[in-house]
């Protein structure tokens, strides 16, 4: 009896272990049809900043102000790995003593006045270890800036730590006839490269349970996917302008590669100008040099990267707690309240692209933790839903009923409620005065005590103004009530004699003269009118 019910629980435990990136349905996803969550210039963190000031400034640090241009990370690749990024793109730079040879640098800035860290080989390390801790987790890693004379040296650095079995074997190769059916697991994590689109047979799942966990770009990984960077658009980005754009890709008004589906690679950030010295260069004294770095430490802090990156993810990367707030072409005519719609904008790019039979196959952003209630692993996430639904010919998810319903129902509810419970009390009040209606039946017997006093007081007041006029307050005595006022009369009017009982009889009211009687008849013509 314990051993179908600890199978059964054994089952459920590692059911989300047995998944893809997360999600036992993302197996079914072929490659080129999941999106990544990416990170740009993955390697750009704790970077060694050139001197370009040789001098000490006081109470200035020139790093720090150069550090919003060269970085773009908090985050060390195991700490991404950890956040949920699972595309790589790196930028690596030779030795100067060495190049062309050696190994590759992590660095980030323009040739000869660029920043760096170490080597990105004691990076990928770390990384081996992560993934061998996550044995359903895949990742990308690409090239971005490397030495033009790097030639091989990328696929044989990818060969030597993933190359599978720890013998440095070469790594695997996809192109858009492969058929990986056949092909035997390996027992370490190792590496695949994608040497042209694959085709649908090559599936998350596939490549998860191969142990090909590494999926290597080429160094001409610009002509398999399309990346949106535009030096136009990501000089200082807006969420206008990116979004604006992300819809041109999505309409037809941008192409990726004409005449064929086009996975895209959408590059959610903005590009730092690189900071300039020339007014620094002018000043003659230390005190208008340090204002000089002052005024660049706060330009820099408007448009650094992650200053553009806090600004564009929460404009773009909607999390998971985010209404659904952006609506489709779709309509949903079988849901009453029509489509549920999206919490992200790019969610709305990314449904027009599925239906002209393109996709996105990833995001790439800097500093992905920065950004009020957005996350760009939600992101993709719901993207791949999308993906699924899409693949399977499902429809979009439609609003609840209650969504457009609740207002009208609500105002019933309350009303109904309201009147329940009132008549509940009412109820309470009467069947137990002493304990429910105190508070009411005291109201009640106080006022009914005003009304009685004010009813007393007024039959009081009568009988006392009764008693003054008939002379009833003093003992019932004789009293002179005539109460008749002097008359003057107006010269002219003869005075009338008064009539009895009437002490004011004696005025006689003047005889007015008639009022004029009008002309009977025809009127009299007095002119000719036209």
């Amino acid at each position: 009896m314990w051993c179908p019910l600890t199978s059964l629980l054994s089952l459920s435990l590692l059911h989300p272990t047995l998944g893809c990136n997360g999600n036992g349905d993302f197996c079914n996803l072929p490659f080129t049809k999941y999106t990544f969550a990416g990170s740009h210039n993955a390697n750009a963190y704790d970077l060694v900043i050139p001197e370009l000031i040789q001098e000490d400034i006081p109470l200035v640090d020139v790093n720090e102000i150069l550090r919003g241009y060269y970085e773009n990370h908090d985050l060390d690749l195991t700490e991404q790995l950890s956040f949920g990024i699972r595309a790589f793109m790196v930028d690596l730079c030779d030795q100067a003593d060495t190049p062309g040879a050696g190994p590759f640098l992590n660095c980030h800035g323009p040739t000869g006045q660029a920043a760096f860290r170490g080597k990105f080989e004691d990076d990928l390390d770390k990384v081996a270890e992560w993934l061998s801790l996550h044995p359903r987790e895949l990742i990308v890693l690409s090239p971005d800036n490397i030495p033009l004379r790097g030639g091989t040296r990328w696929e044989d650095l990818m060969k030597t730590k993933f190359g599978g079995l720890g013998t440095g074997s070469s790594c695997a190769e996809i192109d858009g006839t492969t058929d990986v059916s056949s092909w035997s697991a390996r027992a370490e994590v190792s590496c695949a490269v994608i040497r042209d689109v694959p085709n649908d047979n090559i599936t998350m799942g596939a490549l998860v349970d191969l142990n090909l966990r590494v999926v290597v770009w080429p160094e001409n990984w610009r002509g398999l996917f399309y990346s949106t960077y535009d030096p136009e658009i990501q000089a200082g980005a807006t969420v206008e302008r990116l979004q604006e754009d992300f819809m041109a890709y999505a309409n037809g008004q941008k192409w990726g590669f004409p005449g064929r589906n086009t996975g895209f690679l959408f590059q959610v950030l903005g590009s730092a100008k690189y900071p300039s010295f020339a007014q620094y260069d002018r000043c003659p004294d230390p005190l208008c040099k340090a204002a000089a770095l002052s005024q660049l430490k706060d330009e820099l802090a408007l448009d650094s990267v992650k200053g553009m990156s806090t600004r564009l993810n929460a404009g773009l990367l909607q999390d998971d707690t985010t209404p659904h707030e952006h609506q489709s072409e779709e309509t949903c005519p079988e849901y009453a309240c029509g489509c549920l719609g999206y919490r992200s904008p790019l969610e709305v790019a990314h449904q027009k692209l599925l239906e002209n039979g393109h996709g996105i196959q990833a995001i790439f952003v800097d500093y992905p933790e920065v950004g009020e209630k957005s996350n760009v692993v939600h992101v993709v996430a719901r993207m791949n839903e999308a993906n699924l639904r899409h693949l399977r010919g499902e429809d979009e998810p439609g609003a609840e009923w209650w969504s457009c319903h609740w207002q009208p129902f609500a105002a019933i509810s309350t009303s109904s409620l309201l009147i329940i419970v009132c008549a509940l009390y009412i109820f309470l009040m009467c069947r137990y005065p002493d304990r429910w209606g105190v508070c009411i039946w005291d109201q009640w017997r106080a006022y009914k005590a005003r009304v009685a006093a004010r009813k007393e007081g007024e039959e009081r007041g009568r009988e006392e103004a009764r008693s003054y006029l008939y002379g009833e307050a003093q003992g019932g005595g004789n009293i002179n009530m005539d109460m008749s006022m002097p008359q003057q009369i107006p010269p002219g009017i003869a005075g009338i004699a008064p009539i009895a009982g009437n002490p004011q009889a004696n005025y006689a009211y003047p005889a007015y003269p008639p009022y004029p009687q009008q002309p009977q008849g025809k009127f009299q013509k007095f002119a000719d009118t036209e």
